[in-house]
């Protein structure tokens, strides 16, 4: 090891530059390190988290985990890890440049540099209103919530040929680039009950009052610690079907909604325009009870339901840029009903 210089002062006191020590410690530095980096646009380099070799499976493998940077909110959809992307390593061979990692299989063996893997992002963005489009929203998001309406059972839609439901009407956009970006991910396709796709998205929805019993069995004191999470298997790396025991692993109070294109039970309720498609969350009023209904809130989450470039499931949710309780938008149909355009502009 490298001398280390130190000085005593006055009073018997040691330093190594300028702090106090009372020992001295040498520390062999491992020869290589596996880092994985955030890679958050437009910021300085964050690390992720780092493995020597102590930390790797005797074959030289990492154990696999599902844990992704948290930094990017509901902007930017993780694609997943990759060699290298967007950074150079002079000692890395062009193969590895730009293209997925398959960080739990690969063998980091012994070597003289450290390996890097960069996370890799899909801005979720905006995109312009159509002219064909009549709605009153002037523009939207790449992913997010357009708005809230009350359909009204006689109220025209395309998508129909017949009388159209009446209820509470969720709208979300998505972006067809976004969407595009996501589907090349992988060539695998998402299972949904309906069958397989590139792609699903749809709503996780719970009325209030299912989530207050879930807050009141597990004495929540910090509601703004609970979330919809969508209700299913490998979903992050957790099975969400029957979890019950603990607040952060029960969806006992869930739904999920496929509101994919082709799929689930609202199958044309869509919107396409050049750059976008809206599709929608309908509840409907129809039993005995709809006017109690009617004025108890429901919470809906939207979501995208994916595998990034490493063959991990993905859920990905929209929290509509700002604190709507818990992570989706919660209204119900009386307040909505009492905000709503004339039945001639909500036709539109």
């Amino acid at each position: 090891a490298a001398p280390i210089t130190f000085t005593v002062d006055s009073e018997g006191l040691t330093k190594v530059g300028d702090e106090y020590v009372t020992y001295v410690e040498m520390v062999d530095e491992p020869k290589y390190k596996v880092i994985f980096h955030e890679n958050q646009p437009n910021h300085d380099d964050v690390i992720f988290r780092i493995y020597e070799p102590k930390n790797l499976n005797p074959d030289q493998t990492i154990t696999h985990f599902y844990d992704i940077p948290t930094f990017a909110d509901d902007e930017y959809v993780f694609a997943g890890w990759y060699h290298n992307s967007g950074y150079t390593e002079s000692n890395s061979p062009d193969s590895e440049v730009n293209t997925p990692s398959n960080f739990e299989q690969d063998k980091y063996t012994e070597r003289d540099f450290d390996y890097h893997l960069y996370a890799k992002w899909i801005k979720v963005g905006t995109v312009e209103k159509s002219d064909d489009d009549t709605n009153i929203v002037s523009g939207y998001r790449g992913f997010g919530l357009a708005g809230v309406q009350i359909r009204f059972p006689e109220m025209y839609d395309d998508n129909y040929t017949e009388i159209t439901p009446g209820g509470l009407r969720f709208v979300t956009s998505l972006s067809e680039t976004l969407l595009s970006q996501i589907d090349a991910l992988s060539t695998q396709k998402v299972a949904t009950a309906e069958g397989n796709v590139d792609v699903e998205y749809g709503y996780a929805v719970g009325t209030e009052n299912n989530i207050n019993q879930f807050i009141s069995h597990y004495n929540i004191k910090d509601t703004n610690s609970y979330t919809l999470q969508y209700k299913g298997e490998n979903v992050n790396g957790k099975d969400t079907t029957g979890k019950t025991s603990e607040p952060d692993t029960d969806y006992r109070y869930i739904t999920n909604v496929n509101c994919t294109k082709g799929t689930g039970q609202i199958k044309k309720d869509h919107r396409n325009f050049t750059d976008y498609r809206l599709y929608t969350l309908v509840v409907t009023y129809d039993d005995e009870a709809s006017a109690e209904k009617k004025a108890e809130k429901i919470d809906a989450r939207s979501y995208i339901r994916y595998y990034d470039a490493n063959g991990k499931l993905r859920v990905f949710y929209n929290n509509y840029r700002k604190n709507m309780y818990y992570g989706g938008c919660m209204c119900s149909y009386n307040q909505v009903s009492s905000m709503a355009l004339p039945s001639t502009a909500a036709e539109n």
